[in-house]
């Protein structure tokens, strides 16, 4: 499975936060029955308009492949790649990144990807879209 999300965040001082940023990759991975495998890698990129906040690339190597997550505080942008070989519960996953990002405006995409009986299998792609308000669970 590879769950792509791409969202706009509220929670700016989480996702400025190098260390916020490790603990919530951290927590998404147990939220989601997963085995991280490593510490988490965090680079940070000055904004090119010279802002406060760095753009952060943010990585947890997992027992069942990996999570990346790449945060945009100007524009409150937030991208997450979550690639397992190993199924997982999309819906709960949504449910952690709009609950503790304060996330909204959300698009998903769901690949179904990997190896069957020794072939590679064609990707298929099944588009989610989901409309949720932050606060109306």
């Amino acid at each position: 499975m590879h769950l792509i999300i791409d969202t706009y965040c509220e929670r700016l001082g989480l996702i400025t936060s190098r260390q916020g940023m490790a603990g919530w990759l951290k927590m998404l991975a147990i939220q989601i029955d997963m085995t991280p495998t490593g510490d988490p890698y965090i680079l940070g990129y000055p904004w090119p308009d010279g802002s406060d906040h760095d753009a952060l690339t943010c990585f947890l190597p997992i027992g069942e492949s990996g999570i990346s997550v790449h945060c945009y505080p100007e524009k409150k942008f937030v991208f997450i790649d979550i690639f397992s070989c190993k199924d997982f519960d999309v819906d709960k996953t949504l449910d952690f990144v709009c609950n503790t990002l304060e996330a909204h405006g959300e698009k998903t995409l769901l690949l179904s990807r990997g190896v069957r009986e020794g072939e590679i299998e064609p990707v298929s792609v099944i588009l989610m879209r989901r409309k949720i308000e932050y606060g109306n669970y």
